[in-house]
């Protein structure tokens, strides 16, 4: 059999992408999840923007000085792990993008928060522990799913993540100690960045994930707002399930998928938990 000629053009396609891909990240072979591992670049930076948080608390620094120097550290965060991404992944000709700076900013933000607000030690080791491991794991789970080699308990470990992440600000959200604005900051920074990763692992992506979580941060924000003698914790409780139920609704309709179960199930859970939510508000 005559063998075909060759055209003179470069392998190109979303296949051999993919294969130069997994070839930069250390991958010989299609890989199973536990063949990608976690980079040292990412342990270590992770390491360090954690101790880095620990200086810059508000205890050391004021609180003027704590928020200036978070932000630009908030900065620094997402522009190392995203360039160092796309330096990776685009050299094997895959397009980066912001997603694995995403959670873990929200990350960053949430362990800035329980470093400012809380002199319990166990919290304060707990955020930091979180926050170095989030930094060191999402990059690589969102590395699996753009190589299309991470399965669903990857997925849930990524969603795991979200959840505790964005505890914290719940918890800020319901404190009424804080300024109406400075609730409605957090709620928009960082449950707004919870809800686009968690969107982005589900297979929501671009302007629709954005659209679905800033949908699902209004009306946590709207919620965080109302009075009431409850503690911050039980709030903070029923406000995880209003944000999950709203951001899973937001997306199902963004995302055209007028399913009427679907729709039932995720209305149910959110107005569910905002009537709990009104209630101990009365009490």
């Amino acid at each position: 059999m005559d063998k075909p000629e060759p055209t003179g053009r470069p392998p190109a396609g979303h296949a051999f992408r993919a294969e130069q891909a997994r070839q930069a990240l250390g991958i010989t072979s299609r890989p199973a999840p536990a063949e990608v591992p976690i980079s040292r670049f990412h342990v270590l930076a992770g390491m360090a923007i954690a101790l880095a948080a620990i200086v810059l608390r508000e205890q050391s620094t004021g609180l003027r000085a704590s928020f200036v120097l978070d932000s630009a550290l908030g900065l620094v965060t997402l522009a190392v792990l995203v360039r160092h991404e796309r330096t990776v992944m685009g050299a094997a000709g895959i397009r980066g993008g912001v997603e694995p700076g995403v959670l873990p900013l929200a990350a960053l933000l949430s362990l800035c928060l329980v470093l400012d607000g809380d002199d319990d030690r166990l919290a304060g080791v707990v955020a930091v522990a979180l926050a170095a491991t989030t930094i060191a794991v999402v990059p690589r789970l969102d590395a699996r799913r753009r190589l299309r080699c991470g399965g669903p308990a990857w997925q849930l470990v990524r969603q795991f993540l979200g959840i505790v992440v964005v505890a914290p600000m719940l918890v800020a959200a319901a404190t009424p100690s804080l300024s109406a604005a400075a609730r409605i900051g957090i709620v928009a920074a960082g449950v707004t960045a919870v809800g686009i990763d968690s969107l982005h692992a589900e297979g929501t992506v671009g302007w629709r994930a954005v659209l679905a979580a800033g949908l699902a941060a209004a009306v946590v924000a709207g919620l965080a707002l109302l009075p009431g003698a409850a503690s911050a914790e039980v709030r903070a409780g029923a406000l995880l399930i209003v944000w999950y139920g709203a951001r899973s609704l937001a997306a199902t309709l963004v995302n055209g998928r007028f399913s009427r179960v679907t729709l039932a199930e995720y209305s149910i859970v959110a107005v569910a938990a905002g009537m709990a939510l009104q209630w101990t508000s009365a009490r």
